[in-house]
């Protein structure tokens, strides 16, 4: 269920009857809970926001509504009810695994709640006017921290919450009551470098920790081997001189499993929202318009299974990752800066033949003519040529070929692009065969593969 569908009766009755009711009262108890569905989806939420909210956040007295933090705590962290929480029941749902979304969104909504309550609630200011700035700043800083997550980075807040005359009372609250419960390592190097460490709200050991943990995770390097060279070539955004000293130094193995070792809450993947964990080219809003590309109605959950940037380059060593393996998505970004794909239900192999079926299907995320992002489906619902299992080649799709990714593709320009083929293109495309890529032969910047173990 989204976060954008009014909840089903029966599951929401199913919940509120959990615990127990007199028989005779479930009449009445549906209808409130009819009623308090509509509300917490309405635009025009009722005056009784602490009902709304308690219901919808899994607050009440209820064990079993911990399941509408699933479904409704972003949706809320998003809306006006969300700064009238209190303190430990913001904790509670922090500590949720459930909450699905980007998590550099719940640290700005966590900021935003944290500097409201410190203007509004617990600071002393010596005099009205002060008071008054901090609170038309925040107003404006608002404004950013209530962006939708979909964006890599907001620049300008975490500037401008440094201004605030009670910036030290917000900083130690943060640190003090929230920090914990935010999960830093599950967000991107550039939201972490970009947002995160210039806000000043973060204790520099969250950091630390975070980098360490990342730098570990992405390039399957301990941190003392770890190189500025390998760094880039796994697709890091380069990390402040501040910390190097602090993750390059006086670290060894042993340091760096005993991390892994103990992970705390912090580190734990909150919910299995099927994105593309491990990418390096799809931004977090790209990432969701592939998963919405999916069919609906199928379960997603997607891992990892190749990458050019950490295992080579070469054709063989993608067939060695990807042979058999079935329900499989590429993506692909050509050294024109375009990214592209396709999906296959079918597993790959090194027979040097085609496969075929009607429910393979390409897509075009960034593209040489500046149209959005879309999905190609297969022309006149021909199940024929749906890949090619060329044992040096990459992932490739179509005869003709629709692309074709060849062996050291990031070196040598023979990769090609013969769109329309098999795969039907968007109308309006001017050029086909520079359309997926930037040009008929090109090379890539990365081939990544990941599989759906869920369908």
């Amino acid at each position: 269920m989204s976060s954008c569908e009014l909840l089903d009766e029966d599951e929401a009755m199913g919940i509120i009857t959990a615990s127990s009711q007199p028989q005779s009262n479930r009449k009445y108890q549906r209808q409130k809970t009819k009623r308090i569905a509509f509300k917490a989806n309405s635009k025009d939420a009722s005056s009784n926001d602490d009902v709304i909210v308690q219901w919808v956040l899994g607050l009440g007295n209820h064990s079993n509504y911990t399941k509408m933090v699933t479904t409704y705590a972003m949706k809320y962290m998003k809306s006006k009810y969300f700064l009238k929480l209190k303190l430990s029941d913001l904790q509670e749902i922090l500590k949720s695994n459930k909450i699905e979304g980007d998590e550099v969104f719940v640290f700005r909504a966590v900021a935003k709640w944290c500097s409201n309550h410190v203007i509004n609630v617990s600071h002393k200011y010596s005099d009205e006017t002060t008071k008054s700035k901090d609170y038309t700043l925040f107003q404006a800083i608002k404004w950013h921290l209530e962006d939708d997550g979909d964006d890599e980075s907001v620049p300008d807040w975490p500037k401008a919450i440094s201004k605030l005359s009670c910036f030290p009372a917000i900083q130690k609250f943060f640190n003090t009551e929230l920090s914990r419960f935010v999960r830093y390592p599950l967000m991107s190097t550039v939201e972490l470098t970009g947002e995160v460490e210039p806000s000043k709200l973060v204790q520099r050991h969250y950091l630390i920790e975070t980098y360490r943990y990342q730098t570990y995770q992405n390039c399957h390097l301990t941190t003392k081997s770890i190189k500025d060279s390998d760094k880039k070539r796994a697709g890091l955004v380069e990390i402040p001189d501040s910390l190097k000293s602090h993750i390059y130094g006086a670290n060894d193995d042993k340091y760096t499993q005993s991390v892994l070792a103990t992970i705390p809450m912090r580190m734990v993947v909150r919910s299995d929202t099927g994105r593309f964990k491990g990418t390096t080219i799809l931004s977090r809003k790209q990432q969701a318009i592939l998963f919405k590309f999916t069919k609906k109605g199928i379960k997603q959950k997607w891992v990892l299974l190749y990458k050019a940037t950490i295992h080579g380059f070469k054709g063989s060593v993608f067939h060695s990752n990807c042979n058999g393996k079935k329900n499989t998505m590429s993506i692909v970004k050509s050294k024109q800066g375009m990214i592209f794909g396709g999906f296959t239900p079918l597993p790959w192999d090194s027979s040097g033949s085609y496969k075929s079926d009607t429910a393979s299907w390409l897509y075009t995320m960034v593209n040489n003519e500046a149209l959005p992002p879309s999905r190609m489906n297969k022309k006149n619902n021909n199940a024929n040529y749906s890949i090619c299992n060329g044992s040096s080649y990459g992932p490739t799709f179509g005869g003709g070929h629709d692309f074709m990714v060849c062996d050291n593709s990031n070196t040598v320009n023979s990769s090609y692009s013969n769109a329309d083929y098999t795969y039907a293109i968007p109308k309006g495309v001017k050029v086909k065969n520079n359309f997926l890529a930037g040009s008929y032969n090109f090379m890539t910047i990365d081939v990544e593969v990941f599989q759906n173990v869920k369908a």
